[in-house]
């Protein structure tokens, strides 16, 4: 079996094309087995950063962008959990928990 390319740094599936083509074949296969994809289905990557080094937001969005991957930064996270904090209340986890974030 070949072994795979040594990835740079921490974050071998941002780093390493080799890395993510294997965990994307898995997890795609994992999803359509579940019955939540199908063969059509489209992977990418995302990261939502409670914290960014200070003025460092801007170029991980713009590397994030040039590989049209996702990237929510802090001030993303704090609008997207006012906006579930605002909704009606209901009975659900994630807005009951927003709610409490936000008090």
């Amino acid at each position: 079996m070949k072994a795979l390319v040594e990835a740079v740094g921490r974050y071998k599936l941002f780093t390493s094309q080799q890395y993510r083509s294997v965990v994307f074949a898995r997890l795609l296969q994992d999803l359509i087995d579940c019955g939540m994809a199908n063969a059509r289905t489209k992977i990418s990557l995302g990261l939502a950063a409670g914290k960014v080094y200070k003025g460092q937001s801007e170029p991980v969005r713009e590397f994030m962008e040039s590989k049209k991957w996702l990237f929510w930064y802090p001030e993303d996270i704090k609008q997207k959990v006012t906006a579930l904090a605002e909704r009606r209340y209901e009975n659900d986890c994630v807005i009951i928990t927003a709610k409490i974030l936000m008090r």
